[in-house]
């Protein structure tokens, strides 16, 4: 539950960004970004890895 990487995007009130400083902001869509990106750059490379083991059985046998 507490894992959950958008559990802070989630609670903050639409009303409430105008008060945040851009900055801020900028910093948390980063932040999201940043875990979005590593959560498809390891679920990409796993994907890749799994394929080039089946490659490398079926031109093993």
């Amino acid at each position: 539950m507490g894992c959950h990487p958008w559990n802070g995007w989630i609670y903050i009130p639409w009303w409430s960004l105008g008060k945040i400083q851009k900055p801020q902001v900028e910093r948390i869509i980063m932040k999201s970004l940043g875990e979005i990106i590593a959560v498809v750059l390891a679920v990409g490379f796993v994907t890749l890895y799994e394929f080039f083991l089946a490659i490398r059985k079926m031109t093993n046998t």
